[in-house]
């Protein structure tokens, strides 16, 4: 069983394909001989597509997630959303086999590049929006100081350093109880500097979680250590 979000936004319908493009920088050179070199560059920004089934109808295929059945407006509302907000949200799919074993899941930060919604007699009252979505990564200027030596020369003078966030401070707590804005992904964000790790988190308290989203009020949640 898949399942797809966008933020805490359930997708009712998990597309029949997702093409994701892990796009290269490479570049060939021609050289003075007439041959070719290839220069490796590092990878590029990945791009996403599928299409979204908006059913408008409550199938018996289709699951309800909290709060029930919403209809295609409901969908598209948030699609709109997400388009004019200008800013990256998180990209979720999880996968799990019928036995509930757990597979691997795909979590980045995107951007809606495109969509386009189709209403087609085929697909009676329902609606099909085409989503493009392209991974997010963040950046930022660090500021530098030119200073004039004695002898005239200029060095560069950094602002400040940036604090090492390779592993988690020895004094990181073991639990955590819920409150009411906390997500998975910012307690990762909190803990761990990285949204995007939390996995850790999900697997230390899969007998309260089924889902990454199932976080209620108040539980205690165990943050385990990361390398």
């Amino acid at each position: 069983m898949y399942s797809m979000y966008f933020n805490k936004w359930w997708i009712p319908v998990i597309p029949e394909k997702i093409a994701m493009k892990i796009n290269g920088n490479n570049k060939t050179v021609n050289l003075i001989n007439n041959g070719e070199v290839n220069v490796i560059k590092p990878t590029g920004l990945t791009d996403i597509e599928f299409d979204l089934l908006i059913p408008n109808i409550k199938y018996p295929f289709v699951p309800h997630g909290p709060g029930g059945f919403k209809s295609a407006y409901f969908h598209l509302e948030k699609l709109e959303r997400f388009k004019k907000q200008k800013k990256p949200f998180t990209w979720t799919v999880y996968r799990e086999l019928p036995s509930g074993k757990k597979l691997f899941s795909t979590s980045m930060l995107v951007t809606l590049e495109d969509y386009t919604i189709k209403e087609d007699v085929k697909e009676g009252f329902d609606v099909i929006a085409s989503v493009k979505l392209k991974q997010y990564v963040k950046y930022g200027v660090k500021k530098v100081k030119l200073v004039t030596n004695s002898d005239g020369t200029i060095s560069v003078k950094k602002s400040g350093s940036r604090a090492n966030v390779s592993s988690p401070s020895e004094s990181l707590p073991t639990t955590h109880k819920v409150a009411a804005n906390d997500t998975i992904w910012s307690l990762a964000k909190y803990y761990y500097n990285d949204g995007l790790k939390y996995s850790p988190i999900w697997h230390a308290n899969e007998d309260k979680l089924k889902n990454p989203e199932d976080l209620v009020v108040g539980t205690v949640l165990t943050i385990p250590k990361t390398e």
